[in-house]
């Protein structure tokens, strides 16, 4: 693929100028993956944190920073050996979360 970009498609994009090549060839992509559950403001925090430390510590451009949130359902992940959703049933279990639960019904 780099061979690709760099054989026939960067080629053309120095006819566009500088400012082209630049976007493509220095454009950081982010992908983060979470359990469901966080709020648009965490989610909006998250990518301005991203980003912030992107420009402080890599020295890019905020415009040129792509980040994309996918939120997986816990049943969907795995973690421990098991399902996310079992792993924290069996913890809530462990600390005695469930038992609290029942005796204040």
């Amino acid at each position: 693929m780099k061979k690709v970009f760099t054989r026939r498609l960067l080629p053309r994009l120095r006819k566009f100028g500088r400012g082209l090549e630049t976007f493509f060839t220095n454009m950081p992509y982010v992908n983060l993956q979470i359990t469901q559950g966080a709020t648009r403001k965490q989610k909006e925090d998250l990518v301005s944190d991203i980003t912030d430390s992107l420009v402080q510590r890599l020295g890019k451009r905020p415009e040129h920073i792509h980040i994309v949130i996918q939120e997986i359902a816990e049943e969907n992940w795995g973690f421990a050996g098991m399902l996310t959703d079992d792993y924290r049933r069996q913890a809530q279990v462990g600390t005695g979360a469930e038992s609290q639960e029942e005796t204040d019904a």
